[in-house]
């Protein structure tokens, strides 16, 4: 699954899930956290490869999923809607001053949120024992290469990590969860911190940005830490290409 379609730009939480059995979680997921923190979901994944794929998974119960919602929660966001039995005013015409202080305003909304969706991945794992985090990191725990990326890939690198291990390769993988908002504390915290090279695999392109979106979000981290001390395999920008290629 890639990003290039423009929903990263969209004022969404964006959280992926990447495979079958992740589905109904990340469906729930989404579900529980936009209630509580009142930011808008949207829940992605590969739709070709769930829609022609082959696979037996393990529902969860209505039960399970009624016990994890609240329903205080969902009256709330059901006494917000619009009706015409309670008019309201929004979205008036505003000039720029006014309409970036409401916009300015959402900023602890959207900061709340990924410890809200954590908070929602937990109970769900109590309740279940499927778990989840925002970042969730598979390989050796002493891994110095470590790969990070998100969508269907993810399946192919944990068996690619898992074989390199075999051969006493130190390799580790990150998949993101919630991509949007980016967690840049908790993405720090899932890489071990023998970390010293990390690739970032993303499935778009951005020909006129200085890296696609992952990268874009995972480069100032190592700038921002100043307790890391790894490196990210960069792609040769094009002045590079140009004077590899005079050369």
């Amino acid at each position: 699954m890639g990003t290039d379609t423009g929903a990263e730009d969209l004022p969404v939480a964006l959280l992926d899930t990447s495979a079958a059995i992740a589905l109904l979680v990340g469906d729930h997921e989404a579900h529980a956290a936009t209630l509580e923190s009142r930011v808008p979901f949207l829940h992605f994944f590969d739709g070709f490869r769930t829609s022609h794929e082959l696979n037996t998974i393990e529902r969860v119960s209505e039960d399970d999923l009624r016990a994890l919602l609240d329903e205080e929660l969902v009256a709330a966001h059901r006494a917000r809607a619009l009706t015409p039995d309670r008019p309201v005013l929004r979205g008036s015409a505003q000039n720029p001053d006014v309409f970036f202080q409401s916009r300015e305003a959402v900023n602890p909304f959207y900061a709340a949120v990924p410890a809200i969706v954590q908070e929602e991945m937990a109970r769900f794992a109590a309740r279940t024992g499927r778990a989840y985090r925002l970042f969730d990191y598979v390989g050796d725990p002493g891994a110095e290469r470590v790969v990070v990326l998100m969508g269907s890939g993810a399946g192919a690198a944990e068996e690619a990590v898992e074989r390199l291990r075999q051969q006493g390769e130190r390799v580790g993988l990150v998949v993101v969860r919630l991509f949007r908002p980016f967690d840049a504390a908790a993405f720090v915290a899932a890489l071990p911190a023998s970390t010293e090279t990390i690739a970032v695999l993303d499935r778009t392109k951005e020909p006129a940005a200085l890296g696609e979106q992952r990268l874009d979000d995972v480069a100032p981290r190592q700038r921002h830490w100043a307790a890391c001390s790894w490196k990210l395999l960069m792609p040769m920008t094009r002045c590079e290409m140009r004077t590899a290629a005079a050369q």
